[in-house]
């Protein structure tokens, strides 16, 4: 541990320090410039050891982070020279750092005064709720173990597999999104790992972290827009109250970190526009290459932040477009395309494109082969009748998936036993569950059932399959799951009726029509590249960095009618934000509390639990154990490592070098049925794995069902 916290205290130090110089004003804007630097010092750090074949020795994670802390500490003495030789030359005595509270500025001091009765209850409602789950989160984080099937696949399954490489290189996985997709993530997800002393469940704070970010960022972009402090926290605790937002608080996946770092782009930008100074444009060009480097579908986040900059340095001056021909403006310009520049050589392009356009000639991956499948599902080489047809019909699936009760329980008679533990467990009686269990799907239809009633009408076939990943269901029942789950009843009885109103010009307040502009263009821009895709709402959470500042607009708004709405909206998202996470669709709190460890790995994919837990008991912790699983499966490959991450695992159905020989060094060979022929003494763990031990100092690979060293 000792290591881990020499490490995380001198990059902590050395983000502070950067932090100084640039002279952030106030807590907020100090926050959202220390988080993107902190992280940044991390991936220099893992860049850095990876190249050396470093990355998984926590000592040299330390030394690392020593060497980096010089850098920033020299930065900070500068700066204080600096300050100390012109305040000399102006003969004043001020060494204060600016933190003026004007109209606009990120301050956190709130106050009741001047509040009604009904703004305190209301912000009281909110606040209440958002702490009491986030508690509920954060203990969840800490003591049950990671169970998202993306994490189990791919994010912390490629973490296990760097470490026991030491670097980030490409290895001959059987899933391509170990290897293709940018790898910033997963080095925040390992550098967790390592410096808490190897403690699994706290990979979940990564996200959990980026959750509170993107709060703190809502706060400071609407205050940026010029709302009071009470608007601005009121729009940030919807925010955090969206059910997506609930569900990826605790996963290991990724898109909450991209959410995060898209939001404090976007509060750069404001802030470089209220106060036109250009250390904003540097913090939103640092932000968008480590964004890009977190997930590829940042890109698609470009047309609506190149609107949002767009506002900020060519309105700065009221002068339209027309500011152009302004010398101050094209260097602001030039000014945040270096950092952007800056952001993509220094973070981007090391987080793996560089490597996939070495290997496979395109920096998003292979043009052929298994990886192809993520390329299939765009609507790349179609028509533009094709693209038009099916673009209009998912922009209606995804109006319907936002048109969904989500977070309302969904609960069945079953539930009221819990299957992995044998054991009965506090749930409701089963008269409650029936209850809910006819009461939700009826409220989910009577929502839908005028837009159905129209599509219907107008002869929109929106289930068929055509241009889908799966199909579409009018009748589909709500989410609460970080991969089926929307915004909730915030989200359609709230957010996007004021973006529609701001986007009709209905709302005159500055700005929000930009933001309007670049949240409808992101829905856009995922309804028609690509076919309809039922897992995308957590793609949409960049949206809402852009869609809920304009609840900061109208949450004072005085009619009688809005209030009597307003306290409606806000007592039913707050219920559901409850039921959201206490009936989470797999892991439910006081299930997952009555589960062993590999249990709660499994739990999204419980039908692999026993071959998993067969494969625990029969190959021992040290072993080195071959891979052989297909590359359309999307195996459990995380649990395989062990507690502690003690076994040697090596893929050998490369997803794009074909398949492998087995390494000489293998204890035992785990394949998929189907895969190779069984043999005699092959024993199936379950459901489609069969485990095969091999010879003690290894044997020829022919031996083991291959033929020169390949598989047939």
């Amino acid at each position: 541990m000792l290591p881990g916290l020499i490490s995380l205290s001198a990059i902590a130090l050395a983000a502070i320090l950067v932090t100084r110089v640039l002279r952030p004003a106030g807590l907020v804007d100090a926050f959202l410039f220390y988080v993107p630097i902190f992280v940044a010092h991390v991936l220099v750090a893992g860049f850095a050891l990876s190249a050396l074949n470093e990355l998984n020795r926590l000592y040299a994670w330390s030394i690392a982070s020593g060497v980096l802390l010089v850098p920033a500490a020299a930065s900070y003495l500068a700066m204080r020279l600096f300050a100390r030789a012109r305040l000399a030359r102006v003969g004043t005595a001020s060494t204060a750092t600016p933190t003026e509270d004007r109209v606009g500025s990120p301050s956190v001091r709130f106050r009741g005064t001047g509040l009604s009765r009904g703004d305190k209850l209301l912000i009281a409602m909110l606040l209440f709720t958002a702490l009491v789950l986030a508690v509920v989160n954060f203990e969840l984080a800490l003591n049950v173990a990671p169970h998202n099937w993306d994490s189990m696949t791919y994010h912390l399954a490629r973490m296990a597999y760097y470490l026991q490489h030491g670097n980030l290189s490409a290895y001959d996985a059987n899933f391509y999104a170990q290897v293709i997709h940018p790898k910033n993530s997963t080095l925040l997800l390992l550098y967790t790992y390592l410096v808490s002393g190897r403690h699994e469940n706290l990979t979940q704070l990564v996200q959990f972290v980026a959750y509170g970010v993107a709060i703190a960022a809502l706060y400071g972009i609407c205050r940026r827009l010029g709302r009071d402090r009470y608007s601005s926290l009121f729009a940030a605790l919807v925010f955090a109250l969206l059910i997506e937002c609930l569900m990826q608080a605790t996963t290991t996946q990724n898109d909450m970190l991209l959410t995060a770092f898209a939001a404090i782009v976007v509060y750069g930008l404001l802030g470089f526009r209220e106060r036109s100074e250009q250390r904003y444009l540097l913090l939103a060009g640092l932000s968008a290459g480590i964004m890009l480097g977190v997930k590829a579908s940042a890109l698609l986040t470009a047309p609506k932040l190149a609107v949002t900059a767009a506002w900020a340095l060519l309105h700065r001056n009221g002068r339209g477009w027309r500011s152009l021909v302004n010398g101050r403006i094209a260097g602001n310009v030039a000014v945040l395309a270096l950092a952007l520049t800056a952001g993509g050589f220094l973070f981007a392009l090391p987080s793996g494109y560089l490597e996939n356009w070495r290997l496979f000639g395109n920096p998003i991956g292979p043009e052929s082969g298994p990886a192809l499948e993520m390329r299939k599902i765009t609507f790349e080489g179609e028509s533009a009748s094709y693209i038009l047809a099916n673009g209009t019909r998912n922009l209606l699936r995804y109006a319907f998936d936002f048109l969904s009760l989500d977070g309302l329980p969904r609960v069945d008679v079953d539930d009221c036993y819990n299957e992995r533990t044998t054991s009965r467990v506090p749930v409701p009686d089963e008269y409650l569950n029936s209850v809910l269990g006819n009461l939700i799907p009826f409220l989910q239809r009577a929502v839908r059932a005028a837009p159905a009633a129209l599509v219907r009408m107008v002869g929109l076939d929106l289930e068929t399959q055509q241009a889908t990943r799966m199909s579409f269901r009018l009748g589909k029942l709500p989410a609460s799951h970080e991969d089926h789950s929307y915004w909730g009843i915030f989200g359609f009885a709230l957010v996007w009726p004021l973006t529609l109103l701001a986007l009709l010009g209905l709302i005159k307040e500055p700005g929000m029509r930009v933001l309007a502009l670049s949240a409808t263009l992101f829905v856009l821009a995922q309804a028609y590249c690509g076919q309809y895709d039922p897992w995308r709402g957590r793609f949409f959470l960049t949206a809402a960095v852009f869609a809920v500042p304009l609840v900061a607009c109208c949450t004072r708004y005085p009619n009688r009618l809005w209030r009597g709405y307003l306290t409606g909206i806000v007592l039913l998202g707050c219920l559901s934000a409850f039921t959201a996470v206490w009936w989470r669709a797999s892991d439910r709190p006081w299930q997952m509390h009555l589960m062993t460890r590999l249990q709660q790995l499994t739990c999204n994919r419980y039908n692999y639990y026993e071959a998993i837990r067969h494969f625990d008991e029969q190959v021992p912790h040290n072993a080195t154990v071959a891979l052989f699983l297909g590359w359309d499966r999307h195996a459990f490959e995380y649990p395989l490592f062990g507690a502690g991450l003690t076994r040697t695992l090596i893929p050998i159905n490369s997803f794009w070098r074909g398949p492998q020989a087995i390494p000489l060094q293998a204890d035992y060979l785990l394949y998929s049925a189907g895969m190779i022929e069984t043999g005699p003494g092959d024993i199936h763990l379950g459901e489609d794995w069969y485990l095969r031990k091999l010879g003690l100092t290894g044997q020829p690979a022919e031996l083991a069902g291959t033929s020169n060293g390949r598989f047939r």
